[in-house]
Order: structure tokens, then C-alpha cells, then sequence
């Protein structure tokens, strides 16, 4: 399974604004509890899920779910597995309130992870 930094490469490297949320994202801040999945919030642009979409594509990953992929402002929720099983789940940032959480994230050892009070909203 992939870690949260291989896929936080994945997404820097690709210049897609993200913050990790979920339980990862808690799990850099507190005491560690079990999650299956990646969470992350993404910037909407569409520019920025395309790039993201692609390095994900190019690292092995293949999209399993896309919500609201028909809409003129691009899909709210990707959801990408690997050979391996590890699940990436991007929420696409298109509110003032999921831009700001990407602009609050904070660098842990070269992942950007939502802010605790960020995480409670989440």
C-alpha cells in the first residue's frame, strides 16, 4: 500500500494546492488510529484536478468513482485505487470554506495536512 508522502509527492509534483484530510490528517496531530483511505482536498481548478488525475494515472492508480463529473464546474469527488489497494480520495476544493482549508494547511514532513480546527469541520 502507498503511504500519505508517496501520494503527497504525487500531488506537489503534479503543482496541485491540497491539504490531507481525514483520518491520516488526524493521525499526524494525535494519537494514530486506523484509516483504509487517503483523504485529500483538492483545489478545484480544473486545470489542477486534470494534473492531478494524470500523475495519479501515470503512478498506477486508476479512478474506481467520480461524483459529479457531468457538472460544469468539474467533479466534487474523485476516488482513485492502486494494484496495491491503497484509495486516494480527492474532494474537489469549491467552496470559500475548502479553498481556505487549503490555504491554512500546514507542511508535516512534506505533507500538507488541515488544520485540527479545519478537521472538525471535516
Amino acid at each position: 500500500m502507498k503511504s500519505v508522502d508517496h501520494v503527497a509527492r504525487i500531488l506537489s509534483d503534479a503543482g496541485a494546492s491540497y491539504a490531507l484530510i481525514g483520518g491520516h490528517a488526524v493521525n499526524v496531530l494525535l494519537e494514530p488510529r486506523f484509516t483504509a483511505d487517503i483523504d485529500v482536498t483538492i483545489d478545484a481548478e480544473p486545470e489542477t484536478v486534470e494534473r492531478a488525475h494524470a500523475a495519479l494515472l501515470a503512478h498506477g492508480f486508476h479512478i474506481t468513482h467520480e461524483h459529479g463529473g457531468a457538472a460544469p464546474s468539474g467533479p466534487d469527488f474523485l476516488r482513485f485505487v492502486d494494484d496495491e489497494g491503497t484509495v486516494v480520495e480527492l474532494q474537489t476544493a469549491k467552496t470559500a470554506l475548502q479553498r481556505s482549508v487549503i490555504a491554512r494547511a500546514h507542511d508535516h514532513g512534506g505533507v500538507r495536512v488541515a488544520t485540527p480546527e479545519d478537521l472538525i469541520i471535516f
